[in-house]
């Protein structure tokens, strides 16, 4: 969540962490404000705990993602062609939580839930969706559990996983005309791979070489651990140097 420091009365419209100002001082301002205006927040934002335990004072309402609510949203998205990045991946706790109760570990994983799930909603409205990953731990690192995410959690198909990495990135950045596909007068930067990740999206993993410009450079070591992914079962032997 992204709160603007007119809400901290400020009126220059920059961010919180541009002024310095104290993030819980802007989470009750924004709490005020809804509260004042009889807006809803997202089932997500329960995560935080002082929007949590407003909600359940009955001092604001939650709204889940099968909301009706948000077709009317999702419609205008795909009328205007806007594409949708989840970066799901960095919905989730990076550690497990110390009170495992069921309540506290819902808490905690309301924002990951949240977000699979208008992933789910928006790719079923016929909305593109961008494999993103915020470049935690190295972006190319962390794409591999992004893939996983949009499959696994946000009901993606393998193939819709790999099209959301590749020319609906490439739509995003306004680069689709060089990049994205595999086609004549396109960009030669490729991945060699000893599974098939459209059959199963660990796959993406079995590198066992890269083009860039057209030069084919072998793996030629053992392949590093994936952030948050689950390892492949097809395994890949390096190529020998």
């Amino acid at each position: 969540m992204i709160v603007h420091a007119p809400s901290a009365q400020t009126g220059s419209g920059r961010l919180a962490s541009e002024l310095e100002v104290p993030y819980q001082t802007l989470i009750n301002l924004y709490l005020r404000d809804c509260a004042a205006s009889g807006r809803v927040v997202s089932d997500a934002a329960l995560g935080t705990d002082s929007i949590g335990r407003a909600v359940r004072a009955e001092e604001i309402r939650a709204i889940q993602a099968h909301d009706a609510r948000f077709t009317r949203i999702l419609r205008s998205m795909r009328r205007q062609g806007t594409l949708l990045d989840p970066t799901l991946s960095i919905m989730l706790p990076r550690q497990a939580p110390a009170d495992t109760s069921r309540a506290n570990v819902e808490r905690v994983y309301a924002t990951f839930h949240f977000a699979a799930a208008m992933t789910k909603r928006a790719a079923k409205a016929g909305i593109p969706i961008v494999a993103g990953t915020d470049a935690i731990g190295g972006s190319t690192a962390n794409l591999h559990a992004e893939l996983q995410m949009l499959v696994d959690s946000a009901g993606l198909t393998p193939l819709q996983a790999l099209r959301a990495s590749t020319l609906n990135g490439a739509t995003a950045l306004g680069a689709s005309d060089s990049i994205g596909r595999v086609s004549v007068g396109k960009v030669a930067d490729l991945l060699v791979l000893c599974g098939n990740p459209a059959s199963d999206i660990r796959n993406t993993q079995t590198i066992w070489a890269v083009m860039k410009a057209g030069r084919l450079y072998h793996r030629t070591g053992p392949a590093r651990p994936r952030p948050l992914a689950k390892p492949p079962e097809v395994s890949c032997t390096p190529a020998p140097s």
